[in-house]
C-alpha cells in the first residue's frame, strides 16, 4: 500500500513537471524567436501572444491585447514585458506584467506605461506628484509618461495634466476632473480628453536634458533657472500649447489637438 502511495505520489509529480516543462519550452520559442514570433498572419500573431501572457495577472493580458491588436506586434519580447517604439503619438508604450496596485481615480493596477518625447519644466515637476502618482516626468531624457491600466486613462490623465501646466486647472481641479472623465469613458461614453493627445507635441525627437560634470559651471541657480526657462500657455477649445522657450535643443512644434 505504502509503495502504491508513493508510485502515485511520483507519477503525479513527473506528470506536473512535464506541464511545466511543456509551458517552459512553449514560452522559451516565443522568446527565442521574439519579434518573429508575431510574424504571419494575425492569428499566428495571437497564439504567440496568448502563450506568451498565460501566466500574466488579467489586467496585463488584457493591456497586452489592446495594444496587440491597435499597434500590431511589439518591437521588445521578454517574459514579463512587451515594447513598443515610436507607436505614434508615444515614443514607447509598455505592457508589464507587474502588481503594483494604484487606488485614484480608482482601483486598479498600473501595467500599461506610455511615454511621449517632451520636455516638461523642472520646476512643476511637484504639481504632476501632487496631481497623479503615475504621471511621471524625466528631464535627462525629456520623457513624459502615464502609467495606469488603459491606453484611454493614461491620455486623459496627460491630456489633464497638460491643464496644470498651462495653467487653466488647478491640481484639485485636474483631480477631480480624471475622476469624472474616467468614469465616462469606462462606462462607454465618448470622452475627447481619451482620444488622443490634445497639446502640442515636437516635431523632432530630440528631448532632454544631459545638464553638465559638477564643477563646469554647475550650479543650484542654474539647475533652477533651467525650470524657470520653460513657460506653457493654454489655447481655446481644451486645447493646450506647450512652448519651450528654452532654445537648447532647437524644437519645433506642431499642433496636433483635435
Amino acid at each position: 500500500m505504502k509503495n502504491t502511495i508513493i508510485f502515485l505520489l511520483a507519477a503525479g509529480l513527473a506528470t506536473a513537471v512535464i506541464a511545466q516543462s511543456n509551458r517552459n519550452d512553449s514560452l522559451s520559442n516565443v522568446l527565442r524567436a521574439g519579434i518573429n514570433a508575431f510574424t504571419g498572419n494575425s492569428q499566428q500573431g495571437q497564439t504567440s501572444l496568448e502563450q506568451l501572457t498565460a501566466n500574466w495577472n488579467e489586467t496585463a493580458r488584457n493591456a497586452a491585447r489592446q495594444m496587440f491588436e491597435k499597434y500590431g506586434p511589439p518591437q521588445e519580447v521578454t517574459a514579463s514585458r512587451l515594447v513598443w517604439h515610436d507607436n505614434r503619438p508615444w515614443k514607447r508604450t509598455e505592457v508589464i506584467n507587474q502588481d503594483v496596485p494604484h487606488n485614484f481615480p480608482t482601483q486598479h493596477t498600473d501595467v500599461l506605461a506610455q511615454t511621449l518625447a517632451i520636455d516638461v519644466p523642472v520646476d512643476r515637476y511637484s504639481d504632476l506628484a501632487a496631481f497623479d502618482g503615475s504621471v511621471t516626468a524625466n528631464r535627462t531624457a525629456g520623457e513624459f509618461t502615464a502609467c495606469s491600466n488603459r491606453e484611454e486613462h493614461n491620455l486623459i490623465a496627460l491630456n489633464l495634466a497638460s491643464d496644470i501646466l498651462s495653467g487653466r486647472l488647478t491640481v484639485p481641479q485636474a483631480r477631480q476632473r480624471l475622476a469624472e472623465l474616467v468614469q465616462q469613458s469606462d462606462s462607454g461614453q465618448r470622452v475627447a480628453y481619451a482620444g488622443d493627445i490634445r497639446f502640442s507635441l515636437p516635431v523632432s525627437s530630440r528631448t532632454g536634458d544631459a545638464d553638465r560634470p559638477a564643477g563646469q559651471g554647475w550650479s543650484d541657480r542654474g539647475y533652477q533657472n533651467q525650470g524657470q526657462n520653460q513657460s506653457w500657455s493654454g489655447r481655446g477649445n481644451g486645447n493646450s500649447d506647450w512652448q519651450n522657450n528654452n532654445n537648447n535643443n532647437n524644437q519645433d512644434w506642431r499642433q496636433i489637438g483635435r
